[in-house]
């Protein structure tokens, strides 16, 4: 990440993650067990290499932060996601399913806008934020399991929750 403070009203923020997570090996002998906790069979999971799910491989942001007065601010913020692979049942990679890559999610970018105003007293303080996310109104998928649906470990199978459009919050605090 970094920070880059162009004058004393203008600051750049940044940051990349690059990740290539991947399970490292296969497990076997691996007990099912019902909901009385008794072991009613063993597989083997073939998940050796594949990409681990539920969170993006790669993740890149920025963002401009003006402060218009003394204590004042306006933060426009992008973040994009990208080599997003949905979690999985381990369950369902055994016999011809093993081995199989879980559903990349499409990849997607959210932009929010942030502005607050800090007014301080001797001893305390009021703080005024206002906040719009996903300002774009972008369509995206936040999460996502492979086979919720099937067996296809794609899209037509996969169950999923959709991002939110835009979503605005106000927030009043009180610093003593």
């Amino acid at each position: 990440d970094f920070v880059y403070r162009a004058s004393k009203k203008f600051k750049l923020t940044g940051m990349v993650s690059l990740g290539d997570w991947r399970w490292e090996n296969n497990v076997e002998n691996v007990d099912i067990i019902d909901e009385n906790q008794n072991v009613i069979g063993t597989v083997d999971l073939f998940i050796k290499d594949l990409h681990v799910g539920d969170a993006a491989q790669s993740t890149y942001a920025a963002s401009l932060r003006y402060e218009f007065v003394k204590n004042g601010y306006v933060k426009l913020k992008y973040t994009y996601f990208d080599r997003y692979y949905s979690n999985f049942d381990p369950f369902s990679l055994t016999g011809a399913n093993g081995g199989t890559e879980s559903w990349r999610i499409p990849s997607y970018g959210l932009m929010s806008l942030h502005a607050g105003y800090r007014l301080q007293f001797e001893k305390s303080a009021l703080q005024f934020r206002a906040n719009a996310f996903n300002l774009l109104n972008s369509f995206y998928i936040s999460d996502a399991r492979t086979n919720q649906f099937g067996t296809a470990f794609d899209a037509n199978s996969a169950g999923v929750f959709v991002g939110q459009g835009i979503t605005f919050n106000l927030s009043l605090g009180f610093q003593f």
